[in-house]
């Protein structure tokens, strides 16, 4: 039956119109093994998605902008939160697991197992599929391929460094300046210049964010993973007024503290953050030490 790259090779050789691609995880020279057998005149919309943990760990190439613009009559959109992989050349299409890397593909002696499944675009679960991308796409741009792929290199630098912890399962942010953050998003790394620039832009490129958010996508990400720490719970989810202190945080703080970065800095930082993205339910309070407190702002004299 020969390999699952060589399954959509046929596929794409004998289109008769435009030729979709759509995975997750899309390498520059797999694409190409692609493109490679697609007629001339056949325009070509890729779908995939650009995280910077993931074009760090080698799965992903946004490089692949580059070669759909020189071949020309292309289209390259990203998808949040894709995990379809689909193949369609016409009114067909495979449908199933593979990548569009070389072990996806299966082009490797040591290759992943993979399944496509053939199938036709208006069964009724391609076209809910096809129409939740279209609702969701956005354009790739140039921009977005730099800005994701710089994230990547500072985040491989900080692993050389030892500034980025190994685990990459809790996020936690270190640096204390929450309202540069979507600045250091949208920035190139060519302007970063100082331990404190680089270290808010991994607090960001470790959020494994979609790149060419608007602002307020952006605060909803950044929200969202605040509210998956654990002691975010523990000021958000009450239903009272209450207060948490650096005392009431330690223990949990003291699992993620390094030689690099106290429990106490971890503390600063979570309430930098969560002052900057919950502006209307969290204020600082200054008691004995800096803590949070949910509701309103009561002015001290």
């Amino acid at each position: 039956m020969g390999s699952q790259g060589d399954r959509i090779r046929k596929l794409f050789a004998s289109a008769q119109g435009d030729v979709v691609v759509i995975a997750p995880f899309i390498k520059r020279d797999a694409l190409q093994s692609l493109l490679d057998v697609v007629p001339g005149g056949s325009a070509i919309r890729c779908v995939t998605r650009w995280r910077s943990q993931e074009v760090a760990a080698g799965v992903s190439d946004p490089e692949i902008i580059y070669l759909l613009s020189a071949r020309g009559k292309s289209e390259l959109y990203l998808v949040d939160n894709l995990h379809a992989k689909l193949y369609i050349a016409g009114d067909d299409c495979l449908v199933g697991s593979a990548n569009v890397t070389h072990s996806g593909l299966g082009d490797l002696e040591r290759h992943n197992i993979e399944i496509l499944v053939e199938a036709k675009i208006h069964e009724p679960a391609v076209e809910a599929t096809l129409r939740e991308i279209t609702r969701t796409k956005r354009l790739a741009t140039e921009a977005m391929a730099r800005a994701v792929l710089e994230m990547a290199q500072v985040l491989r630098e900080g692993e050389r460094a030892k500034t980025v912890p190994k685990s990459r399962e809790i996020w936690f942010p270190r640096s204390i300046r929450a309202y540069d953050a979507y600045y250091s998003y949208t920035s190139t790394v060519a302007g970063i210049v100082t331990a404190s620039d680089r270290r808010v832009l991994e607090d960001v490129a470790r959020g494994n964010l979609q790149p060419g958010l608007t602002v307020e996508e952006f605060r909803d990400e950044v929200r969202r993973l605040l509210k998956g720490m654990e002691i975010a719970g523990m000021l958000l989810d009450g239903e009272e007024d209450g207060t948490l202190a650096f005392a009431d945080a330690k223990k949990y703080l003291d699992t993620l503290a390094s030689d690099e970065f106290s429990a106490f800095d971890l503390w600063r930082a979570f309430v930098a953050w969560m002052v900057e993205f919950f502006p209307e339910q969290v204020v600082t309070k200054e008691i004995v030490e800096v803590a949070l407190r949910r509701g309103r702002l009561v002015h001290r004299t």
